[in-house]
Order: C-alpha cells, then sequence, then structure tokens
C-alpha cells in the first residue's frame, strides 16, 4: 500500500482497480478482492477508545490479521483515545506498550482523540507521535503543524481511502488547559465537510472516511453526500450493536448521514471491531456491503501469564508477546501493598445501589470515596506546604471503588484504578463567593447527567433542592481540627464572601474543567509534581487501617414552613431534608429525631454546641425532650444527590415561653455515628395573639418568603441559612438558622477513630 497526506490539491492518478488484479502470491480466497464486474471490495476495520485495554489486543490483531489473508485491500484504523485513561498495565509505562502494540497490528492511521491531549500537546507531538509508526490526524485542531488533517492510503489494488481525523470539539474543557493553551479546537462536521468537498473537486481519493472523536448524534446530521464512511468514537457507543446480538436482544440499526453513508462506533476498551465493507465500482461508485462491529474477546490471565506455546489460535503472536512482556513487567509493581488492615471499602456514587463493576457511571451524588480522594488532594497539598484550606474532585476523576482483599489489603494497582488520570496535585485560591459560585456550579450538571457533585474534604454545605439552578447553595462551612480537653475534635466554622480561601485538588479541576469554570476566575495557582494514583498510595500506606468517613458533606434543606415568623405554642414546623444517605451498599441513617435544645449546654452525645454569641436563655421545654422522631426514605434517586429523604414535623410544646426556640435536628442508623443535621431557633411569643400562619394552610402549601441564598441583614429577620456567617442580631429576631451556619456559635464533632 502506500500513502499520502492532503491539505490542499490533488494528487497523480492511479491505475484503474481492475487492472492490479494479479500477482499476490496466496490463493485467492472465496471473497476476492477484484470482483467479476471490476468492483474491487475493500474492508475497512476500525476501533475506538481503546484506552491500554491490552488484554482485548492479542485476539483483536488475530482477527485483522484475518481479514488481511483474506483481502490485502483491508485498512485497519483508529478513532482516537488508544492511549490515556489507560488500563494500569499500559499508563504505568506512559503508555508505550499500547503504541507497540498497534504498531504490531499494522495501524493504518489514527484520529487524534480527547484523551491523547492528556499530557499535553507537547508531548503527543514529541513523545507519542515519534514512538508511532501510524500517523495521528488532527484536521480541526487549529494552531499548529505538526499533525496532518488528512491521510490518502493506496491499496494494493489501486483503491484511494482518504481518512479526515477530527476530535471532540469540548476538548479543552476535558484536558488540562495548560496543555492545549494556543490550539483551537473547530467544529469537526464543517471541517470534515470542507476537506471532502475539496478531495472530491482534486479527484485525489475514490473513498472518503470520516474518523471523528465524536459522539454519533454530533456527527450523524450534518455530514456531506462526499463522506462514504463515519467512524465515531468518545461516547463509547456500539452501533450498531455486536453482531450477532446476545439471546433475546434486537440488535440497533446501523446509523446513516443524510446521505445515507453508515457510522460506526465501536464502543470501547478493544470490547467490539468496527467492520465496513464496500464495493468501489470501476467508474467510482461506492457501495457498502455491510456495516457491523464484530465480538472481540480478551485473553485469560493464564493466557497472559503462560510461558507456555501458544494454546489458542485466537491470539496473534507478536502482538501476545508484547502483552506477556508489559504484564510480567508491570505485575509486581502493581503488586506492592500500599494499603493494609483496612476492613471497609471506599465506595463511589451508584445507581444501582451496588458496587460498581467498571467505572463509576453515578456522578451526581456524594461518596465516602470522592471524600476521601479530595482529603488526599488536602493533605497532599499541605504537605507539600501549599497550605490548602479544603479539598475538591471532580467525580469524573473517579474510575474505580476501593475495596481491600481478605487480608484488608489494597495494591498499589488498586490506587491507581481510582485515579488513573497522573494529574499533578496542586492549588488555587477562591474568594468565599467564588466558593459559593463553584458549589452552585455542581447542579448546571453536564448533558445527560444533571448533576456533578463534588468529593469535598473540610468543607460542606446546605442546599435547597428546589430552588433555582445557580440559587440553591444556602450555607457553607469549613471543617478545621482542635484538640480540646485532650480529644481531637473537627471545629465547623462558617465561609464569608470577602475572605479568601485555599482549595487543593488535580491541576485539571482547578483549570476549571467538567463544568466548574469559576476556578478560572481563581488566584495564585500553584502545583506539586506529585500526581494523582501516587498521592492516593502514599495516603494509604499513612494511614493503616483507614475507615470511610459516612458523614454527609452535602445537606438538603427545603424551609416548607417559613423560619421568619413568630411562632406560638402549638404550632407546627415543617423542614424537608435530603442528600441524608450514601447511594452505595454504605449504612444509611432511618430517622430524623428533632428534639429542644438548650444552647451553652454540656456535650450531648457526640455533638458539642459552642456558646452562642451574647449567650441568651432557652425559653422552651425540658432540653433533651425527643419533639419527633421522621423516618428516613432511602429509596436510591438516580443521579442526583437526593437519596435520603425525610419531611420532620414537630409542634412547638404548649408549655414553651416567651423568648427564642431551639430544636437539634440528628439523623442516626445501625453502624452510623449520629450526625447533627442543625440547630433551628426561631422566635416563640406565647402571649394570646393571632395565629402566625393560617392553620388552614398545611405547612407544605407556604411558599418560603425569603430567596434561600439570601443571607439575614444585621437587625433583620433572617428566613433562611447564611451564607456569610452573619452575627446574632438580637433577642427580638426570628432567628431561621439551621446554626451550623449561622456564625453565632461554633459547632464541633467527634473526628471518627480510624
Amino acid at each position: 500500500m502506500t500513502r499520502s497526506n492532503v491539505r490542499r490539491g490533488a494528487l497523480s492518478a492511479v491505475a484503474a482497480a481492475g487492472a492490479i488484479a494479479l500477482g499476490l502470491g496466496v490463493a485467492a480466497p472465496a471473497s476476492a478482492t477484484v470482483n467479476p464486474d471490476g468492483s474491487v471490495t475493500v474492508d475497512l476495520l476500525s476501533i475506538t477508545d481503546f484506552h491500554g485495554a491490552l488484554r482485548a489486543a492479542p485476539n483483536m490483531a488475530q482477527q485483522i490479521a484475518t481479514f488481511r489473508l483474506d483481502n490485502p485491500d483491508t485498512l485497519f484504523s483508529s478513532v482516537g483515545d488508544s492511549i490515556g485513561g489507560s488500563t494500569f498495565e499500559s499508563a504505568i509505562f506512559q503508555d508505550e506498550p499500547t503504541i507497540d502494540a498497534l504498531n504490531a497490528m499494522a495501524l493504518d492511521v489514527s484520529a487524534v482523540g480527547n484523551h491523547e491531549f492528556d499530557q499535553g500537546f507537547d508531548d503527543l507531538v514529541d513523545r507519542v507521535v515519534p514512538l508511532a509508526d501510524f500517523p495521528y490526524l488532527a484536521a480541526n485542531v487549529e494552531g499548529q503543524s505538526d499533525l496532518a488533517p488528512t491521510e490518502i492510503i493506496t491499496t494494493d489494488n489501486g483503491v484511494r481511502v482518504a481518512y479526515i481525523g477530527t476530535v471532540t470539539q469540548q476538548t479543552p474543557d476535558i484536558v488540562s488547559a495548560s496543555g492545549v493553551e494556543g490550539l483551537t479546537f473547530t467544529d469537526p462536521v464543517a471541517v470534515t465537510n470542507a476537506i471532502a468537498a475539496d478531495i472530491v473537486a482534486t479527484d485525489s481519493a475514490d473513498v472518503i472516511v470520516a474518523l471523528a472523536h465524536e459522539g454519533t448524534a454530533v456527527m450523524r446530521d450534518g455530514l456531506s453526500a462526499d463522506v462514504d464512511v463515519v467512524f465515531t468514537g468518545h461516547s463509547h457507543e456500539t452501533i450498531p450493536t455486536q453482531v450477532p446480538p446476545p439471546s433475546g436482544v434486537t440488535p440497533l440499526p446501523v446509523s446513516y448521514t443524510p446521505s445515507g453513508a453508515p457510522i460506526v462506533q465501536s464502543g470501547s476498551s478493544g470490547s467490539v471491531l468496527g467492520h465496513v465493507e464496500l464495493l468501489v465500482a470501476l467508474d467510482g461508485t461506492v457501495t457498502v456491503a455491510t456495516a457491523e462491529n464484530l465480538s472481540v474477546s480478551s485473553i485469560s490471565q493464564a493466557q497472559a501469564d503462560s510461558d507456555d506455546p501458544i494454546t489458542s489460535p485466537a491470539t496473534e503472536p507478536a502482538v501476545l508477546q508484547i502483552v506477556r512482556d508489559t504484564f510480567d513487567a508491570a505485575r509486581p509493581i502493581g503488586a506492592q501493598i500500599v494499603g493494609e488492615d483496612m476492613t471497609l471499602p471506599f465506595l463511589a456514587a451508584s445507581n444501582s445501589g451496588t458496587p460498581n463493576s467498571g467505572t463509576p457511571q453515578h456522578r451526581g451524588a456524594e461518596s465516602p470515596l470522592g471524600n476521601l480522594i479530595a482529603e488526599v488532594a488536602r493533605v497532599t497539598a499541605n504537605e507539600g506546604g501549599l497550605d490548602a484550606d479544603f479539598g475538591i474532585i471532580n467525580p469524573g476523576g473517579i474510575r474505580a471503588d476501593l475495596v481491600p482483599n481478605a487480608s484488608g489489603e489494597i495494591t498499589l494497582r488498586q490506587a491507581f484504578n481510582v485515579t488513573s488520570f497522573s494529574n499533578t496535585i496542586g492549588t488555587l485560591d477562591l474568594t468565599g463567593a467564588q466558593v459559593d459560585e463553584l458549589l452552585e456550579q455542581q447542579f448546571i450538571g453536564q448533558g445527560s447527567r444533571p448533576m456533578l457533585a463534588l468529593g469535598l474534604a473540610g468543607l460542606g454545605y446546605y442546599y435547597d433542592p428546589t430552588a433555582p439552578i445557580g440559587d440553591r447553595v444556602t450555607g457553607i462551612w469549613l471543617e478545621t481540627t482542635e484538640v480540646i480537653d485532650g480529644e481531637e475534635l473537627v471545629l465547623q466554622e462558617p465561609i464569608f464572601e470577602e475572605d479568601v480561601y485555599t482549595v487543593a485538588s488535580n491541576v485539571f479541576l482547578l483549570e476549571g474543567q467538567d463544568g466548574f469554570t469559576v476556578l478560572r476566575d481563581g488566584a495564585n495557582p500553584q502545583a506539586l509534581t506529585t500526581i494523582d494514583w501516587q498521592a492516593t498510595a502514599d495516603y494509604l500506606t499513612a494511614n493503616p487501617g483507614l475507615l470511610p468517613d459516612y458523614t454527609q458533606q452535602s445537606i438538603g434543606v427545603t424551609e416548607v414552613t417559613p423560619f421568619d415568623q413568630v411562632f406560638e405554642p402549638g404550632d407546627e414546623i415543617t423542614i424537608d431534608f435530603s442528600s441524608l444517605s450514601f447511594t452505595n451498599i454504605e449504612p444509611k441513617p432511618s430517622v430524623v429525631t428533632a428534639s429542644v435544645v438548650d444552647f451553652g449546654s454540656a456535650p450531648t452525645g457526640d455533638v458539642v454546641t459552642g456558646s452562642v454569641t451574647g449567650g441568651f436563655d432557652q425559653a422552651a421545654a425540658e432540653p433533651g425532650t425527643v419533639l419527633v422522631e421522621a423516618p428516613v426514605d432511602n429509596a436510591n434517586v438516580l443521579d442526583s444527590n437526593e437519596t435520603g429523604r425525610a419531611s420532620v414535623t414537630f409542634t412547638i410544646p404548649e408549655d414553651t415561653e416567651d423568648g427564642l426556640f431551639a430544636a437539634q435536628y440528628v439523623s442516626s442508623g445501625s453502624g452510623l455515628d449520629d450526625q447533627l443535621l442543625g440547630i433551628l431557633v426561631v422566635e416563640v411569643d406565647a402571649a394570646d395573639a393571632p395565629p402566625s400562619v393560617d392553620p388552614s394552610t398545611p405547612p407544605s402549601a407556604t411558599p418560603p418568603t425569603t430567596s434561600p441564598s439570601t443571607p439575614p441583614a444585621a437587625g433583620g429577620a433572617g428566613g433562611t441559612l447564611p451564607q456569610t456567617g452573619a452575627e446574632l442580631a438580637g433577642p427580638a429576631v426570628a432567628l431561621a438558622a439551621l446554626l451550623l451556619m449561622a456564625g453565632i456559635g461554633l459547632v464541633l464533632r467527634r473526628r471518627r477513630t480510624l
């Protein structure tokens, strides 16, 4: 075969396809490449989003070799993301084994995917490209000249096949921004159409193939009739479903462009091999005979480990040897023990309510694993001298659950699998107002995901799920540790809008990716050389016996009964709580208890309430009196942070006197430490007065009278959870405060023993 790069301009003509049909050196198979009518059969094979899945490589290589033996007019392409986000065996060696395997499979051409930019454009062109025996195409990446937009390959029987490679236009938002600085990613559809039109006008090729690292839905409707075949990627779809489909499953139809060109996307991780069979006539007519995905099986662990001669005819020897050598080299590295004496798993969020079998797909809920990785970032930054106040992690940065073996051990391979992107850890300074905006941006979500819930360490917040997006966060607090009477306690203090706080995370997120654009406005960015998975491994090593913390850092609070009013004995107050439970198999609270509390009292259970600014006498029923116990609904709410809901209604006791009445809300359940959800303080007037709320109107029907994100002004009524820690204005006002965030006192809880 011969090849050439095309930008603009004609190529010299080649001989007619029917004139070069002999001299192959092998007997012509039944599906001869040159047909009786002179047309040439061309087999186009393709993969996408391989992500270093080396176990699939030997069998895939054998399938490709079989196609080439039957038809020398066979071409093999990739639609990008062959590297990056890779398996341990590949990533630990900077994906060089994957490039070696693709070279051994004689990959003809590849589009760049967004993951090819994970380590930056310089790494791609200076390290990856020289390792590859195939060209990388980047037609819609402007501001560079190292990667060609198009590759034209002439098959053995003279068919000129032009490949146009593009990558998703969203690449700058999903890779490290500094790594693609100076590059512009344009519309892949428009670029493909423009280049295809030029190829047709100059008669530079017989077949035009779009390699688009973009979802099928994006590419499907806009491509012109100049494009004959489309291979898509990025969205990890299998279109059409593999052939044959599982028993009882109806295969999905092939997707088509408006002109009828087939669109094939071949899943991910080498699970299927895309195949399009074309008939190219002497007059240039291109007919699609087949468009399908063929199943690819992965080699077994025994095949990968065995030193015996190859026993399976489904593997290709050269590629199998690359895989074996890689596994042999990676095995002792991955088997290093980095965590010991761990008795419980750390799990990511789960829509099924069970541990994730692969990459966690639920990205809308808080999880113990997410909070752990955020803590890893904070501790790593602080040990590196960057002095972080809190840590965060994007949910897409968590790629596997962390489950110890029967001996309570975690390996380096497992630590890698959780955070496998090799991003460095860094910090950024934000104002309190920017921290608020950061948390608000969780609720914007992306695409089909209505929420992207950050993992949090040292930071917690209240939100109202019924409020408009952009106005949901109603209170934020920092957590610091302090030793009191010889015991380490966690101190919760409010965030102030004008103060500056330092956040730690991976640099990918700190650069404002995954939709958290407010981080781009942060100040004083700094980075360590420590990468994410190594930081995770180091943290586990330093904390043997580590246990999950089941404390919720995000709590949904809906003010059903407006707080900014004067109540009377006998009045009902209702608060709806949510986000009380994790979504996996963690223990869950069963009840929320509201009880009378006396500020300034001694510790009660696991909750200590500090002195209230200015102090005041509790004018209420006997402190400790249980007002109500409300059940928690733990039904899993898909793609949402709302799992664990309770509607809590209590009646102000009849013997309550004039003054301030305080109720403490605590969630509890088997296997959990009690969690203080907040303390509500309202003003009570016991004198004969008109009722403050029409008793004929259910509390749930009474709309809030204030914006849920507006802090109470000094000297006025406050009906919300303040964001700025406003001080108590005076005893004559209704406080509307779950005082974890009201700033009138300090709330502490005991740190769970590890």
